[in-house]
């Protein structure tokens, strides 16, 4: 496959950075998106026992040296600091959670799928995509985190060839492609963790849409 052509053509530095931090985003779509889609209550309750279970990892993490050792091989210095607090992988949750949160907060009066799959869509599929073909085939540089076009293509285009299956109206369809495009501009403008901003933002305009 393409993601997998692109990976294996990688320098071996890349690699490690690359597939270490973004099979933890294939596996956010294997595992949170199905269930979503089938079982919204059991997700939801689900995302909020793994923040709480990865919080009480983060207290222990200093004084356990092979869980410390697993997350340093796992972190990205431009986000992380083992010397600090790591949230990315918390954020990761959050991030995938939020939409599916707002969507039962708003109560059965408002029931949207495309929404409460946002989080998984946008951080699952379209950063996880964006960094794959970005640092495998991209060349032109734009915005402030050196993003590249072709990087934000992939994400743009995975993010509504994936979400299209989500959506049931036109309605959906123009809320997809509004938030899709407004997420993929921002991720390549904002210094925040993307993991959180991303799914917040995007599913914001969306649900000014829907």
């Amino acid at each position: 496959s393409l993601p997998t052509y692109l990976l294996l053509s990688l320098p071996a530095q890349k690699i490690s950075v690359v597939v270490t931090r973004k099979w933890f985003h294939l596996i956010a779509v294997l595992l949170f998106g199905p269930i979503t889609w089938q079982f919204p209550q059991l997700m939801s309750l689900a995302y909020a026992i793994a923040v709480c279970v990865l919080i009480v990892f983060e207290t222990l993490r200093r004084d356990i040296p092979l869980l410390q050792s697993f997350y340093v091989t796992f972190i990205d210095d431009t986000k992380d600091s083992d010397t600090q607090i790591i949230v990315s992988h918390m954020f990761l949750i959050l991030g995938c959670a939020a939409p599916l949160w707002i969507v039962e907060n708003l109560g059965r009066q408002f029931s949207s799928l495309l929404l409460a799959e946002f989080g998984v869509i946008s951080i699952g599929v379209g950063d996880a995509m964006g960094a794959i073909v970005g640092k495998g085939i991209g060349k032109r540089k734009w915005g402030m985190n050196q993003r590249t076009l072709e990087g934000s293509s992939a994400m743009f285009l995975s993010m509504i060839w994936i979400g299209a299956y989500a959506c049931h109206s036109y309605q959906d369809y123009a809320a997809l492609l509004v938030a899709s495009t407004f997420v993929t501009v921002l991720e390549a403008f904002t210094l925040q963790l993307d993991n959180l901003v991303l799914p917040l933002a995007g599913s914001t305009v969306a649900l000014l849409l829907l």
